[in-house]
Formats: C-alpha cells, sequence, structure tokens
C-alpha cells in the first residue's frame, strides 16, 4: 500500500510536468535543444511599408515621396508671391503645409488612426529560415499604428518564431520606436517568452523633438543648424571645425528670429492644415512625446470629437506603458528576465528645437534612452564627482538611471547604426542578468572604435 502511494504521487508529478510542458511549449513544436538563443530584433520609425500589401499589386511605398516635393516647392513660391500681391501670410503658410504634406503626405492616417491610403505592412516568418545558423528574426510592422496594435501582431509573430523553433523563450531587442513596441507588449503579454529584453537607442521614454514639436515649441538657431551638420564630420574634425567657424561669424544669426517669425506669423495655421492631419493622426507619434511634454501636447486633440479614439490610444501608452515603465522592467527582472538597455551619445540634435545642447545620439535624446542619466550640456562637463557611476569624459552620470547598473552608453554612436552588436550578444548569451561591472571589455561607458565597434572608453 505503501509502495502504490508512492507510486501515485510519483505518476502525479510527472503528470504535472508534461501538462507543464505542454504549456510553455506552442502547440505541434518540437522542444529544441541546439543550445542557441532565439533573438527577435524590433526596428524603428520609417521600416518598409507597402500598397496593397499582400496582393498581386504589392509595390513598395517610399516613406518620404520625393515625386511629389517638386510640386509642393512650387506651391510654396506661388503661396509667397500670392502673399506679397495679398499682403498675407496665409498663402506662404498654405504653400509650407504643402511641402510638408507633399512629400508625406502619402502615410497619413484618418482620425481614428486607419491608413488613408492603401499602405501598411505585416510579419512575415521565412519558413527556411534555420535558428541555429541564424538565430535572429527581424518584425516588419506598419510604423505607423497603435502601439497597443503592433505589440498584438508582434505576440503573433513571437509565438509563430517559437512554433518554427521549438524554443519557449526568446531574446527580444527594440531599437527606437521598435522599444516603444516591445515596452507595450511587455505590458500586454508579460514575460512569459522572454528571456533577454533589451532597449537600444529606444524612444521609450520620448523625445525632446516631438514633444516640442506637438507644444508648439518648434525653433531653429545658427548653433542648432551647424551643430547638427557636424555630426557628419569623417573623424578628421575639419567639418567640425568649419561648423565652429561659421557659428563663431554669426552668418546663421538670422536663423533663430526668421523661426520666430514664421511661428508667430503662420504657426496657427500651419499647425491646423499640416501638423495634426499629416503626423498627429499617427498614434505612434504620441508615444514620442514625453510625459512632461503631454499634458500640453494632447490639447491638440482634447476637446475635439473627432480624435476621441485617437486621443484614447495616445492616453493609453502614456497611462499604461511610458509612465509605468521602471515598474514594467522591474517586474520583469524579478521574474528572471534579463533586462539591458544602451544608449547612444556624442551628437546634436535635430536643429528643430529650441533646446539644441543636449546630448543626442542624432536623433533621441540620450537622458531618455537611458532613463534618465544626468547630462551636461554639449560642450560642457558636470560639476567634479566621486560617482562610480561618472563617464571619463565627465559628461554623464548614471546614478540617475532608472537602472544605473543594467544600462551601457556608447559614445559616437550614431542612432541608426549603433556598434551594439557584440554587447548585446554578450547579454543575450549571459547565464544571469549582467550589469556593467561584470565584464572589463564592457564597462557602463564605451565609444565607437576605429572598426566600427564599441570598446571600453577610457577617456
Amino acid at each position: 500500500m505503501k509502495h502504490t502511494k508512492i507510486r501515485r504521487v510519483l505518476c502525479a508529478a510527472l503528470c504535472a510536468c508534461l501538462l507543464l510542458a505542454a504549456a510553455y511549449i506552442p502547440a505541434g513544436a518540437k522542444a529544441c535543444s541546439c543550445g542557441e538563443v532565439v533573438q527577435i530584433y524590433m526596428e524603428g520609425f520609417g521600416s518598409s511599408l507597402y500598397y496593397n500589401y499582400g496582393t498581386p499589386e504589392q509595390e513598395k511605398a517610399e516613406t518620404a515621396n520625393m515625386d511629389d516635393l517638386a510640386f509642393g516647392i512650387g506651391r510654396l513660391f506661388r503661396g509667397v508671391g500670392l502673399g506679397l500681391w495679398q499682403r498675407s501670410w496665409a498663402p506662404v503658410a498654405s504653400g509650407i503645409g504643402t511641402v510638408a504634406t507633399g512629400v508625406l503626405g502619402h502615410l497619413a492616417l484618418d482620425a481614428d488612426g486607419k491608413s488613408i491610403q492603401p499602405i501598411s505592412e505585416h510579419w512575415r516568418l521565412d519558413p527556411n529560415q534555420d535558428h541555429r545558423e541564424r538565430p535572429e528574426y527581424r518584425f516588419h510592422y506598419d510604423f505607423r499604428i497603435d502601439p497597443f496594435e503592433a505589440a498584438a501582431q508582434l505576440n503573433e509573430f513571437i509565438e509563430a518564431v517559437c512554433k518554427a523553433t521549438g524554443h519557449s523563450k526568446v531574446a527580444l531587442t527594440g531599437h527606437s520606436e521598435g522599444a516603444i513596441i516591445t515596452m507595450t507588449y511587455l505590458k500586454q503579454y508579460g514575460t512569459k517568452r522572454l528571456e533577454t529584453f533589451i532597449l537600444v537607442n529606444g524612444a521609450w521614454q520620448g523625445l525632446t523633438l516631438v514633444g516640442e514639436l506637438f507644444t508648439n515649441q518648434f525653433g531653429i538657431s545658427g548653433a542648432s543648424v551647424t551643430g547638427y551638420i557636424a555630426n557628419n564630420d569623417d573623424g578628421s574634425g575639419s567639418l567640425k571645425l568649419a561648423m565652429d567657424l561659421l557659428r563663431k561669424s554669426h552668418l546663421l544669426d538670422f536663423l533663430e528670429p526668421m523661426g520666430d517669425f514664421v511661428l508667430d506669423k503662420m504657426g496657427e495655421q500651419i499647425y491646423a492644415e499640416t501638423l495634426l492631419p499629416t503626423y498627429g493622426t499617427m498614434p505612434i507619434l504620441w508615444a514620442f512625446v514625453p510625459n512632461a511634454y503631454y499634458p500640453e501636447a494632447r490639447k491638440l486633440l482634447a476637446g475635439n470629437p473627432e480624435y476621441a479614439k485617437l486621443l484614447a490610444k495616445a492616453d493609453r501608452y502614456q497611462n499604461e506603458v511610458q509612465s509605468q515603465a521602471g515598474k514594467l522592467l522591474k517586474n520583469a527582472m524579478a521574474k528572471g528576465v534579463k533586462v539591458a538597455i544602451i544608449a547612444g551619445y556624442g551628437f546634436n540634435p535635430i536643429p528643430a528645437s529650441r533646446n539644441s545642447t543636449y546630448q543626442n545620439d542624432s536623433m533621441i535624446d540620450t537622458a531618455y534612452e537611458s532613463g534618465g542619466a544626468t547630462a551636461a550640456p554639449i560642450g560642457q562637463t558636470l560639476p567634479p564627482s566621486d560617482s562610480k557611476y561618472r563617464s571619463p569624459d565627465g559628461i554623464f552620470d548614471a546614478s540617475t538611471c532608472m537602472f544605473p547598473d543594467q544600462t551601457w552608453f556608447v559614445k559616437n554612436s550614431m542612432h541608426q547604426s549603433s556598434p551594439s552588436r557584440e554587447l548585446r550578444d554578450w547579454i543575450i548569451h549571459s547565464k544571469k542578468q549582467p550589469t556593467v561591472w561584470d565584464n572589463p571589455a564592457y564597462p557602463q561607458y564605451l565609444v565607437k572604435g576605429e572598426d566600427g565597434k564599441a570598446v571600453a572608453y577610457t577617456g
């Protein structure tokens, strides 16, 4: 009788294990023991879109429609002429709007966030990809849509990858806008399929450019223009020197008052005719607005019944994802998911903001990418400190980050060409939660080397 009870207990335990395994591995999949880590990489804003996707008429849709640029410029000159004739700025504002809508207007969405043109994109899985040879899978999606809708598609993709590979977990990396989608996925679907979670040059806390654009704080200056051009220096320093001389010559000082004049005379019309219809209906752009700017930015939509659904989508992301990012990542680590954040710096921001001195990867604020690092303005350093999180060049102090021990910085890392492949590989294949103190080859601060790879930065 005693042995019978033991057998029953063992049998029940075995059945429980089998049921648990069945729930953990996708139906129809054979568990894989190759030892490789399946990776999924999320690209950012501007990835491929198609007209009539999935049909015989499928055709790639360019992000910028340069064919209509000449027409828009023609309308701008016409508007300037009419403005002079009528002594009115309205035709000029309409001309400026025509240029903007001509280049990107084909991507506009309706008030509910649905594409006006038959343009879309959807994930696809290469049936011939062998994860043992190519472990990284790229997720394709419509970069304009609601982050929650894109996250639902990402969930479908992850399930399909798990089923195809026999792996129950993946390493998920979100780059740029992809960080917004992966964070939304984390909120909606949790950690069941996650082994590693990495944010690279991510907009998961927004960016100043969009925050100021949506709050009527657009600005331009000679310093911002020359600084941004200097980002393209080839390493010789000649372009940076030329831009520095141009800035000191004050030849571009007219840009700032000109920008202020345009905003004052035409800003309201440009916003009404261009910003909201062309860009403001993209739910994803509202996810780029930092929390600090959002209460003011949402006034563009609030009170207008036409945009009620769009506002609800924007509010949901801000309240459930961006504002809760620290809590979401902390919970993921508590459940055994390895979390890492990688940020680039060393560049000037796009010259469309009054604030042109914040550290940037040429697109997104490094402070936002890193979850709150303290940064000195471009050209300056922080006051002396004995903080162990201080960068060798004195520009950053990572102690104020949400997760200072899991946040890496790569100097001279431009947004679209982050040299973090080897760092990500080390993080992905680490057996435990990696920190900036674990590997001398990958300390908290790195720099883009001559070979394009990130190496330890010593100052």
